[in-house]
């Protein structure tokens, strides 16, 4: 999470400055393809179900494409369940 290469999106609470979320992505390659790549994404579990993990993803999506990076790639463990279904609904 150190090096040089690594970024990060952090939700901040204003009110208690408290980080709410994060994201730890790299611009990367993937198979012979410039993307960015998704590392963590992870989000208090107050912050859940209320449309913070799509607008993050979003926002990824975002930066990758003013980048002109082909695609936004992630991996996650079949056995999260909750995170296949939440990154499924994202497409």
């Amino acid at each position: 999470m150190c090096e040089d290469e690594a970024w990060y999106l952090i939700v901040m609470d204003r009110e208690t400055d408290r980080p709410l979320a994060f994201s730890h992505f790299r611009f990367d390659m993937d198979y012979g393809e410039e993307v960015l790549y998704c590392y963590e994404l992870q989000l208090e579990i107050e912050c859940r179900q209320q449309g913070l993990g799509r607008f993050m993803l979003q926002a990824l999506e975002l930066m990758a494409f003013t980048a002109q990076m082909s695609k936004v790639v992630l991996t996650v463990f079949k056995h999260n369940t909750s995170a296949v279904t939440f990154f499924n609904k994202c497409k």
